[in-house]
Order: structure tokens, then sequence, then C-alpha cells
């Protein structure tokens, strides 16, 4: 009886530990895709942004605001872009890089909104 208890016990621990692991690989899985989607997204605002500055004429307050959030997106999302090309290299990067990846993905998902919503505003205000 105290065997089968003690089999028991630790079946459930290594249960345990297996649904622990699957959570983690899980949340692996789920964070590369957000940081797959983050980066693609900004590079497609980086794109827009390009286009944009060319087909338009802004006033200098339009221009300085686009300017100034631009700036701030390319330095919230320098981190992300990093980690990117260490993928893209092989390299899988410190731990301390791997550890700031949730931080980075959430800032430089943050400032593309941003950047975004104000390219739009800039947009409608504009159109002829």
């Amino acid at each position: 009886m105290k065997h089968q208890l003690q089999f028991s016990i630790k079946l459930i621990l290594v249960s345990l530990v297996t649904i622990n692991l699957s959570a983690c690989t899980t949340l692996t899985a789920d964070l590369r895709q957000r940081a797959e989607t983050v980066f693609r997204d900004h590079n497609q605002l980086v794109s827009q942004l390009i286009l944009f500055n060319t087909d338009v004429e802004l006033s200098d307050a339009q221009l300085e605001s686009l300017e100034s959030s631009e700036n701030s997106m390319i330095q919230a999302c320098k981190p992300l872009n990093q980690v990117a090309a260490k993928v893209r290299d092989g390299d899988r990067g410190s731990l301390r890089i791997r550890a700031s990846i949730p931080r980075a993905i959430k800032l430089c998902e943050t400032r593309t909104k941003e950047t975004q919503l104000l390219l739009s505003q800039i947009s409608k205000a504009v159109e002829p």
C-alpha cells in the first residue's frame, strides 16, 4: 500500500511536470507567433510611411508629429528587429535578450499602433 501511494504521488508529479512543460511550449509558440505578427505589422507600416511621405504634401506640424512618432516606433522596435536578425542568422541570443522579448514585443506593438493611428488621421486630414 505504501509503495502504491509513493508510485501514485510520483505519477502525479510527472504528470504535473509534463503539463507545465507543455504549457511553456505553447507559450513559446504563442510568443513567437505574436512576435512575427508585430514584426510584420511594423515593417508594413514603415513601407507605408515611405510611400506616404513621397505622395503627400504635409504641413510642418503634421510632418513633425509623424516624424516624431515614426522615430519613437523605430526605437521601440529596435530590440525586436535585433532579435529577428539573430534568429535569421541562426543565433538564439543570450538569456537576457530572450527574457526581454515579451516587453520588446509589447512596446513595438504599442508604438506601431500609435503611429498607424496618427498616419490614418493625417491621411484623412490631407485627402482631397
